[in-house]
């Protein structure tokens, strides 16, 4: 199986009407001449991801090379959504009221009631985000985020799912599944999810950074209380001004100490960049059913969903964070909050 970076640029160019086959660790690839021309690259490719092995016929593109650049670039001047329909058959009925209560956890005081459930079509959007990191070393990625069009509910590894089922995905309309957010919401919510993949890809490589800060720290640290030793072992009887001028000197060691201190954690910060590189639209057929909430005169509706590919009812959102939830807190105003957010009411938990 090729790598994400592999990956991500035959599903690129299969997108720009190339034919691909992906091998052990490389992708060969087709181009129509005017894409070949465009990119300036052979019609026949192969792409690799090790710099080292690029010869004649073949084109790295590892993070940070020129053909990744090239493929990026490809995607931003088209500056549209590729739209798939995901050719499968209509799933069957099935009692979905029992798959919510078993798969999803309402802590409220009022009723909670499901209707009928339903056959309709729902549109995720799956976005490419390129990740940069930047401090003392650099790190680079991608980062895969899908989301329900309609409850913005970012989905764990239906990405993935949508990789085995490439044969089944076909050219689509442009229009969204029933219910749909606009655009820009969805890629509001795409982005959180983004922004929380990116911290947990980049947990180890911000370990390593904080291992080689508080190494560095604490050599900084012994050299200038060895240099303080130092500068106090000169102190002995003597004038007044002598006695002064070492502690000037210890003075500006220490001021000098800080400011290497500082230059530390100026050279250690952390800087990232997340930005899409890809977006594509999935319409796919589903179970649906509505879910009424009530407390007092309040009542909300809004529609759960069971998905076929991941073979699973999907999680509900936090109102608050926007995180994926099986389980959440129900104030009075009815509004949905996960357990694990800063704005959780569990302290006043409803019952």
């Amino acid at each position: 199986m090729s790598s994400d970076v592999l990956r991500f640029s035959m599903r690129l160019l299969e997108q720009e009407g190339a034919a691909v086959e992906d091998g052990s660790g490389y992708v060969d690839a087709l181009l129509p001449l005017e894409l070949a021309r465009q990119l300036g690259w052979n019609e026949e490719v192969r792409l690799v991801e090790d710099p080292s092995g690029e010869r004649s016929g073949m084109k790295s593109v590892a993070y940070g090379t020129a053909g990744l650049e090239q493929l990026l670039d490809l995607v931003r001047l088209r500056g549209s959504v590729i739209c798939l329909r995901a050719g499968l058959p209509t799933p069957a009925l099935r009692d979905l009221v029992a798959d919510a209560r078993n798969g999803l956890r309402f802590r409220m005081k009022g009723p909670v009631a499901f209707g009928a459930t339903t056959r309709s079509m729902a549109s995720y959007l799956v976005v490419h985000y390129w990740l940069a990191a930047a401090s003392e070393e650099s790190h680079e990625g991608l980062i895969r985020v899908a989301v329900n069009e309609s409850t913005l509910a970012p989905l764990q590894g239906l990405h993935a799912a949508l990789e085995g089922l490439r044969d089944a995905l076909h050219p689509g309309g442009v229009q969204g599944g029933a219910g749909s957010r606009p655009l820009p919401d969805v890629l509001q919510a795409a982005s959180r999810e983004a922004r929380r993949l990116a911290l947990r890809h980049l947990e180890p490589f911000m370990t390593t950074l904080e291992r080689r800060r508080r190494r560095d720290g604490n050599r900084l640290h012994s050299y200038f209380e060895s240099m303080l030793a130092e500068t106090a072992a000169r102190r002995g009887p003597g004038r007044a001004s002598r006695r002064v001028s070492i502690e000037d000197r210890q003075n500006a060691v220490r001021a000098e100490y800080e400011r290497k201190i500082r230059d530390l954690s100026l050279r250690y910060g952390l800087r990232v960049r997340l930005r899409p590189a890809a977006l594509m639209r999935v319409t796919i057929p589903v179970l649906q059913a509505v879910c009424c909430l009530r407390w007092k005169t309040v009542s909300r509706a809004f529609p759960v969903t069971w998905n076929p590919i991941l073979h699973e009812i999907e999680p509900l959102v936090c109102d608050a964070c926007g995180c994926a939830s099986r389980e959440v807190v129900v104030d009075e105003d009815l509004r949905l909050t996960c357990a694990g957010c800063p704005g959780d009411p569990a302290a006043r938990d409803p019952g």
